[in-house]
C-alpha cells in the first residue's frame, strides 16, 4: 500500500520490526535531497508520498526515528532552496539575507546546517561558492558565521571560487593556502605575523605583478627547510618556493593546477629581491611603480634583479631539490640561489628579517 511521509498507528499491538526494503527505500530518499544537477532550480518540488511494498509494520521505538529523518530531509530541502534563491542572480536585499538565513538556522541543528551550507549540492559547488562568483558578499558573511570549521572539501571549493574571480584579498582572508597549518603553527611558535602579498595587473596583456613580504625568513627556511607562498593571478594560483636542501633555490609553480602547454612556452618571469645594503634603518617596502621602474636594475646598490625565461617542466630537474612526494607544484620557474639565503649577514633581509620580492609574470 502507499502511505505519505506522514503516518499513525491506532494500535502498534502487532507491529514488527522495520524490514530491510522500507529501511533502504528511506535511504533513497535521503540521498536525493544531497545533490542537485540542474542549474540553480528552486528546489520546492518534493515527493508526495513515499511507496513502500508490501505490508508495512513498524515497533513503536523506531517510528519517531523514521519520522524523524523524512521532516529533517524536508527541512534540508527547504532551506537549500532559500539558500539558493540569496546566493544566485538577480541581486537581493541584504535584510532579507539575514532574516532568510537566521530562519533556516532556526529549523536544522548547526552541525547539520554547517554541512548543508558546505556540501556541493548546487550544481556541483556548495553555497558558499556561488556567493562569492556571484559576488554576494554579504550573503557569503552570514552563511560563513554559521560554520565553525571549512571542511577540507568546502577549502577546496572556496580556491576554486577565488581563482574564478581572481581575488588574492579573499584567499588570504580565508586562510586557503596549501600550507596554512604547518606554516600558522611554526609562525605562532616565533610569534611571527602573517606574510603579505600583493597582486597588481601589468602594463602588458595577461601579466601581473605579485609583491610580497616574507616575515623571518631566514628563520623559517631553516626550521623547515622552506618557505612557500601562494598568490591569485589570471585565474589560477601561483606558489613561490624557497629551498634550502642540497640545492638552494628558488621554484614558482602552478598550486594544484596545470598551465596549458602553448601558454607555458611562451610565458615570461622575472624575479625582484630588494637589497637593502647600506641603508641606515630599517627598509619598508617600494611602492609598486618603483619596483618595476627605478629599481629594475641588474647592478645596482638597491636591488638584486633575475629575470629568467620560464623553462618547460620536463627540462626541468626537480629529483635534487628535496621537495614532499606530496607536493601538488606544477614547475615552471627555477632557479639556484646562493648563500645568502642562510647568511647571518646577507643583504636582502630587512633589520626584522622580511624577505622583499616581486614576482612578474608574464603569459
Amino acid at each position: 500500500m502507499t502511505l505519505g511521509p506522514y503516518f499513525l498507528f491506532d494500535s502498534f499491538a502487532s507491529l514488527a520490526p522495520v524490514r530491510p526494503s522500507i529501511m533502504a527505500t528511506m535511504l533513497e530518499v535521503l540521498e536525493d535531497s544531497k545533490s542537485v544537477t540542474s542549474p540553480l532550480p528552486s528546489y520546492k518540488t518534493t515527493p508526495s508520498s513515499v511507496s513502500l511494498a508490501g505490508s508495512i509494520q513498524c515497533t513503536t521505538h523506531c517510528r519517531p526515528s523514521v519520522l524523524s529523518l523524512l521532516r529533517t530531509t524536508q527541512k534540508q530541502k527547504s532551506a537549500l532552496s532559500r539558500i539558493c534563491d540569496l546566493v544566485s542572480p538577480p541581486g537581493f536585499t541584504p535584510s532579507s539575507v539575514t532574516q532568510v538565513a537566521n530562519t533556516c538556522a532556526a529549523t536544522l541543528p548547526p552541525a547539520v546546517f554547517s554541512h548543508l551550507l558546505q556540501t556541493p549540492n548546487i550544481e556541483g559547488h556548495a553555497a558558499l561558492y556561488w556567493a562569492i562568483v556571484n559576488n554576494q558578499q554579504e550573503a557569503f558573511s552570514i552563511f560563513a558565521a554559521f560554520i565553525p570549521q571549512f571542511s577540507s572539501v568546502c577549502c577546496s571549493d572556496l580556491c576554486l571560487a577565488c581563482m574564478v574571480i581572481s581575488d588574492q584579498e579573499l584567499f588570504t582572508q580565508l586562510n586557503l593556502g596549501c600550507y596554512p597549518h604547518k606554516d600558522e603553527l611554526l609562525r605562532r611558535s616565533l610569534g611571527c605575523p602573517p606574510d603579505e602579498v600583493e597582486v597588481h595587473k601589468g602594463d602588458k596583456p595577461c601579466q601581473f605583478v605579485a609583491c610580497m613580504r616574507i616575515r623571518m625568513f631566514q628563520k623559517r627556511l631553516r626550521i623547515r627547510q622552506e618557505v612557500d607562498v601562494e598568490s591569485v593571478a589570471n585565474g589560477r594560483i601561483w606558489r613561490l618556493q624557497f629551498h634550502c636542501g642540497r640545492i638552494r633555490c628558488i621554484v614558482i609553480g602552478l598550486s594544484r593546477h596545470k598551465l596549458p602547454a602553448p601558454l607555458l612556452s611562451q610565458a615570461h618571469c622575472g624575479v625582484m629581491i630588494e637589497s637593502h645594503k647600506g641603508k641606515p634603518k630599517c627598509a619598508t617596502q617600494p611602492a609598486y611603480s618603483q619596483w618595476r621602474n627605478e629599481q629594475r636594475t641588474l647592478h645596482g646598490d638597491m636591488n638584486w634583479f633575475l629575470d629568467l625565461p620560464i623553462e618547460i617542466k620536463t627540462e626541468i630537474r626537480t629529483d635534487n631539490l628535496e621537495m614532499p612526494k606530496s607536493n601538488d607544484i606544477t614547475v615552471v620557474f627555477y632557479h639556484q640561489l646562493g648563500n645568502w639565503v642562510i647568511d647571518d649577514n646577507t643583504e636582502y633581509v630587512d633589520c626584522d628579517g622580511t624577505l622583499h620580492v616581486a614576482v612578474e609574470m608574464t603569459l
